[in-house]
């Protein structure tokens, strides 16, 4: 039986939760107040091996 609720029931909202959650993945990474946060992870890549071990990992900050 729950099961037929779920697939019933349920089902037909999984669209609206996902694009919730996107959404709210969204709504953090441009908020204003985490632009030096955000842009800060996306130089992870392009660093050298060098510069992460003088500057130490951005996690322990």
């Amino acid at each position: 039986m729950p099961s037929a609720f779920i697939d019933e029931v349920l089902r037909p909202f999984w669209g609206v939760w996902l694009m919730g959650i996107f959404l709210a993945i969204v709504a953090v990474v441009y908020w204003p107040g985490n632009r030096g946060r955000m842009e800060e992870h996306g130089s992870i890549p392009l660093r050298d091996d060098d510069d992460e071990r003088q500057e130490g990992a951005p996690w322990h900050r």
